[in-house]
């Protein structure tokens, strides 16, 4: 990655010829990200309108450059910038007018002895995206390696090379740089229902010494009939008896509704464009058997059953956070049996997006869901077949579950800082007037509106009948004013004749507090008097 403006003047060596080149300036803006070096190359030229070859195709194929103009440059100082880091020749061909793009050299092949440098950084971190950087000055001969545990670079490289690569690091390895730490809080919502429906008639026959017939009505079917647990209703229906055999139908209604809600709320703090994975579960053990010598021997092992949320947050220039989220759900949907030994069935469901939130946003991830309806069936041979008359012979119990997962995420970047206001840590231009009619009293505060690297959460409102000069062992009287006002109104009761003292403060996503004077002119006061109804 080249940033236009670090290398200039640093050591660089341009790879031009001599010849006379052309006095044009390229002008701002421009601005590409991870480009083409071709397409780059051609909206510089065509910027200043000015003819050029790429005489070697091949040594620009695959280069990628960043580039930000904010200042008129030289063309000559912008194709040092950009081609000079990756050691590809320019020059300006007098005679035809035009500039010769990965001109061949001779003894451009020719290999040079190679030295190794361990460069540890100070501030930096040495990440995949410094590495890049710093590769990108490199000749063909040089690597970079990184050494985590001295959070160094290794650097192999021809010696004419490194006051460039040094140039790079010292811009980016400065006091400031550290990595941003970003908190990932996520709810887990797992809402499980499951209902057993059961709708079956029992037919018995035994033999009796007497015969009768009895009915028992559709009141006695369809009414509350005596309760069997969990909603099991059993009504016997229809009796018909005989000098010497009994018929007894009975008819089972029953529907069982369990539901069962989980909730989990991990919270992980994650270096910027590092890989973070959270699991919430459990280990099934599952058995196995092996037969030795004629020894059997029945083991086991753990299978995971768990949700698995693999989360690399990075922060954007833009404010906003990219989140390349993938969510895997493993659990046991059943068993196969064989030979005493269960075996269970995995059911496996995962995806895998990338999306965009506002620093503190909230975002809700859904469409996990599972949705199951099985039925049982027992029936008597032949008799549960017959269609209408087959119902007395049959025994019929669907099952339905229905298992659906919901996660809300919410990351921001840590912040260290608490917020100020602008001529101040605290606000300082804070306003209070008691409303007409009652003993309510308006805060307001928007002549002096903080600010945060993160933006502001909340505001907390502090009162008391003394002065405030110091927030130590204080409890707010209101914690959870929106972030997006500028005024609040105390509708608490006072007593007439008080004078009451307020404070505003802002608390930022990491709940850094803003600071507070500890001169109690920065209190708005007021003295309630009677409410007056014009």
């Amino acid at each position: 990655m080249v940033i236009l403006g670090l290398f200039l003047g640093f050591g660089i060596k341009p790879l031009v010829s001599e010849a006379a080149t052309p006095e044009v300036y390229v002008e701002p803006p421009m601005d590409f990200v991870e480009t083409d070096l071709k397409i780059v190359l051609g909206a510089i030229f065509n910027s200043v309108k000015q003819q050029y070859t790429i005489e070697n195709p091949a040594i620009i194929e695959n280069q990628k450059v960043t580039i930000q103009l904010m200042e008129k440059k030289l063309l000559t100082d912008v194709l040092d910038t950009v081609l000079g880091p990756k050691n590809i020749p320019w020059s300006f061909d007098e005679r035809m007018g035009l500039f010769r793009i990965a001109k061949s050299e001779k003894g451009a092949g020719k290999k040079g002895k190679t030295v190794v440098k361990i460069i540890p950084l100070t501030y930096a971190t040495a990440t995949p995206d410094i590495v890049k950087l710093v590769k990108s000055a490199l000749s063909e001969q040089g690597t970079v390696n990184t050494d985590i545990g001295t959070n160094s670079l290794v650097i192999s490289d021809v010696p004419e090379m490194f006051d460039g690569i040094m140039e790079i690091i010292k811009q980016v390895d400065i006091e400031g740089r550290r990595e941003k730490l970003i908190q990932v809080k996520v709810k887990l919502i797992e809402t499980t229902e499951s209902v057993n429906k059961q709708c079956s008639v029992n037919t018995v026959w035994t033999h009796t010494p007497s015969g009768n017939f009895q009915f028992y009505g559709l009141t006695a079917l369809l009414g509350p009939g005596p309760a069997s647990g969990n909603g099991i209703y059993t009504t016997k229906a229809l009796q018909y008896t005989s000098n010497l055999d009994t018929i007894t139908w009975t008819v089972f209604l029953s529907k069982t509704v369990d539901s069962v809600e989980m909730v989990a709320e991990p919270d992980l703090m994650v270096e910027d464009g590092v890989q973070a994975v959270i699991t919430v579960g459990k280990k099934e053990p599952v058995l196995t058997q092996t037969v030795s010598g004629g020894v059997i021997t029945v083991s086991f092992t753990y299978q995971d059953v768990n949700v698995i949320l693999t989360v690399t947050p990075q922060a954007r220039r833009d404010g906003t956070i990219a989140l390349e989220l993938e969510p895997e759900i493993n659990e046991i949907a059943g068993y196969v049996y064989s030979e005493q030994i269960s075996v269970p069935k995995l059911d496996h469901r995962n995806v895998r997006t990338k999306l965009y939130v506002k620093n503190g946003g909230t975002f809700r991830l859904g469409g996990l869901t599972k949705d199951r309806t099985t039925t049982s069936e027992s029936r008597i041979p032949i008799l549960g077949d017959i269609p209408l008359l087959g119902l007395f012979f049959k025994y019929t119990q669907p099952h339905h579950e229905k298992i659906d997962l919901v996660m809300l995420v919410n990351p921001h970047i840590v912040d260290f800082t608490p917020p100020r206001s602008k001529d101040t840590p605290w606000i300082g231009k804070l306003e209070s007037i008691q409303n007409e009619g009652s003993t309510d009293v308006t805060l307001d505060w928007s002549r002096d509106v903080p600010w945060g690297a993160n933006g502001i959460f909340a505001y907390r409102i502090y009162r008391d009948t003394e002065p405030i000069t110091s927030l130590e062992d204080r409890e707010p009287l209101r914690s959870d004013v929106s972030g997006d006002a500028t005024s609040w109104v105390d509708t608490e009761k006072k007593k007439i004749g008080n004078t009451y003292y307020y404070v505003v403060t802002a608390v930022n996503q990491s709940d850094m507090e803003q600071a507070i004077s500890s001169d109690p002119k920065y209190n708005a006061f007021v003295e309630i008097h009677e409410p007056t109804v014009r």
